[in-house]
């Protein structure tokens, strides 16, 4: 880490881009996109024109995810847009075709009350739709990535989240075995 003033800069060893850490620990990007804002497509671009690489990993999830998780759906599209690889998976061994899902109607239920497909405004449902072409367009399956959600939230019902994980593990050893 390099003082500069008030600002820890940290030095990336492969001479990337530097990681600039907010108050919380987390980088600036990650800040936008745990944010509820409506101008987190505007922050976005500023960071990405300031160097920063906005399909990078964060802690082990996609930031395509995290943008997904956190309803930016518009940053979502311009991630995927500039190269952000929709098949990574995160620590729990979801994809964003997993994350996905749970914002569509039927049968997955979201994580959180707002982010079902009736809470969505209708830009939000388009912009949703435009993620599922592009994850269709690259190879995803959403009708396996439903039954593996729906197995998972099964599990996570019967016994706990860490025994959805455990599946959510060996579904994706099944996956990467059947390639």
């Amino acid at each position: 880490l390099e003082n500069k003033g008030n600002c820890h800069i940290e030095r990336r060893p492969h001479g990337g881009v530097p990681v600039v850490p907010n108050y919380r620990g987390g980088t600036p990007l990650e800040s936008v996109l745990g944010a509820v804002a409506k101008d987190s497509i505007t922050k976005v671009r500023l960071l990405q024109a300031k160097g920063v690489d906005i399909t990078q990993t964060l802690r082990g999830t996609p930031a395509v995810m995290l943008a997904v998780y956190g309803s930016h759906f518009d940053v979502a599209l311009l991630m995927l847009d500039q190269g952000a690889d929709c098949r990574l998976y995160d620590r729990e061994n979801f994809r964003l075709a997993h994350r996905i899902t749970q914002c569509l109607p039927g049968e997955v239920k979201p994580t959180f009350d707002r982010d079902g497909w009736d809470r969505l405004s209708e830009v939000d449902q388009y912009r949703v739709l435009q993620i599922v072409k592009h994850l269709e367009k690259h190879g995803e399956s959403l009708k396996e990535a439903t039954s593996e959600m729906i197995a998972y939230q099964r599990m996570v019902q019967l016994s706990g989240r860490e025994a959805g994980i455990k599946t959510m593990g060996e579904l994706r050893k099944q996956r990467e075995a059947n390639q």
